[in-house]
């Protein structure tokens, strides 16, 4: 199983795929945006890590992703979100870590 990547500030897959699925150019357009700010939030309030916000267009509406990683080990932030060309949202949030476990509180 080969584990592809699209960055969202190149728009490029990593490996390259033949049938690719990217943004609309309005949308492509939000999401850069999107990264430009939460890139300067995730900065100002975790003083460190990385953010991306992956975007894609519904029919009808878009939804997204935002994800933020303070560091390895540390937990990831995820905020995924959608609107259908309505006025209701659609919000869902995680965090997702993990805990080492030392053998010594086992016992």
């Amino acid at each position: 199983m080969v584990r592809v990547n699209r960055s969202p500030w190149s728009n490029e897959f990593t490996p390259p795929l033949v049938e690719a699925t990217y943004p609309s150019l309005k949308l492509r357009k939000l999401e850069l945006a999107a990264n430009e700010a939460f890139d300067t939030y995730r900065e100002l309030y975790f003083e460190g890590g990385v953010s991306s916000v992956y975007l894609w267009d519904l029919d009808p509406g878009f939804a997204g992703v935002v994800l933020i990683k303070k560091g390895i080990g540390l937990g990831t932030i995820a905020h995924f979100f959608s609107n259908q060309i309505t006025k209701c949202w659609k919000y869902t949030s995680c965090l997702l870590f993990s805990l080492p476990i030392l053998d010594t509180l086992l016992l």
